[in-house]
């Protein structure tokens, strides 16, 4: 497969696979899937996050919404193969009950971890990037986490084992997109 060949590592109908992270070994992809491609998805098609071994293929299906209601997308996995970082909007460790848009964790063996937390869900925390060790991610969020985003204008923070910190601080006054 590292000949410059393709390997198609999904195959699906009528449902979506999406935004593939690789790891630093290139033995994992992880991705965010409507489908229900290992026989565990929601029937309501929420989107999951699932890894695949390259080049064997072996597909697994890391995070389930019982109900179906709800969104797990953007994986982003680090340089061992686990944990994923992923945004969801699902309440997977039952302290997400306002199904806000926070950011997760879940292992290789499926432990979910939820690394923000906002009162409702009048915010979002989106699209995490997990560092090659697994210790930090880094995300964007409109979620005043800090007492420094009281605007809500979206921002850069990080997130680790001491908790999260804002990274980025529009100008008072100013309206920008970070």
């Amino acid at each position: 497969w590292n000949d410059g060949s393709m390997l198609q590592m999904t195959n699906s109908n009528g449902c979506d696979n999406l935004a593939p992270s690789i790891n630093g070994a290139g033995t994992f992809v992880a991705f965010d899937s409507t489908c229900n491609t290992s026989g565990t998805n929601n029937s309501g098609r929420g989107s999951e996050i699932f890894r695949v071994s390259v080049p064997g293929g072996t597909l697994k299906q890391l995070t389930s919404d019982a109900v179906g209601v709800c969104d797990s997308p953007s994986a982003s996995i680090d340089g061992s193969g686990t944990p994923v970082a992923f945004d969801s909007d699902c309440d997977l460790t039952g302290d997400n009950e306002a199904n806000a848009i926070q950011v997760f964790t879940v292992t290789s063996n499926g432990v979910v971890k939820q690394k923000t937390s906002s009162a409702d869900d009048s915010c979002s925390a989106l699209r995490p990037s997990i560092d090659a060790a697994g210790a930090i991610i880094a995300f964007h969020s409109d979620c005043d986490f800090t007492g420094g985003n009281a605007a809500a204008r979206d921002e850069i923070f990080t997130v680790d084992a001491s908790g999260v910190r804002q990274v980025t601080t529009a100008p008072n006054g100013s309206v920008c997109s970070s």
